[in-house]
């Protein structure tokens, strides 16, 4: 985890964008959504901060640790590897459109 910053500011991704991130991915891979809760819990990763101080001093370490985070807790019936990896390639391009 990198140090924590006091002025970085990451777009997020809020839980109906990943639930719809989510229904495409299962629609593709055949799994099913299985812990709505973990998803909600995902997001919260993005922007996390404590006492003020952000946890995350760019998109990149907020994306890293939104795929740990759904790694860890595998709200999909299968393929959630995949899954975390496509949603921090979402999360960051978005935040590289926000800078443009």
């Amino acid at each position: 985890m990198s140090t924590p910053e006091t002025s970085t500011w990451i777009q997020p991704l809020s839980p109906e964008q990943l639930l719809k991130i989510a229904d495409h991915w299962c629609a593709h891979t055949h799994a099913q959504v299985q812990d709505y809760s973990a998803l909600v819990a995902a997001c919260a990763v993005i922007n996390a901060h404590i006492h003020g101080v952000n946890l995350h001093s760019n998109p990149c370490a907020a994306a890293h640790s939104f795929s740990q985070c759904l790694k860890k807790l595998a709200p999909l019936s299968a393929g959630n590897e995949g899954f975390a990896e496509l949603c921090a390639r979402v999360l960051l391009e978005l935040n590289e459109s926000e800078l443009h």
